[in-house]
């Protein structure tokens, strides 16, 4: 979305930063219930978390896909 207001393509009439909202930057896993990844979470975080890889092979490897520069 940032890439459409950064282009002219988007033009929202308020951006609010969540960025510094507590809780917003968590991980969390239970067996039962599943996986939470909240909005603040990074890429780098997501890649390097144990249950993701061991629960969420898919997720993990998508993940380490997107966050890894290609090789020449």
């Amino acid at each position: 979305m940032f890439d459409w207001v950064k282009e002219g393509l988007l033009k929202p009439q308020e951006i609010i930063n969540i960025r510094n909202i507590p809780g917003l930057d968590k991980i969390s896993y239970d067996p039962k219930k599943g996986m939470s990844i909240e909005s603040n979470v990074t890429l780098a975080e997501i890649a390097s978390n144990v249950e993701i890889k061991n629960n969420y092979l898919a997720l993990h490897q998508a993940v380490n896909h997107a966050a890894t520069p290609p090789t020449a």
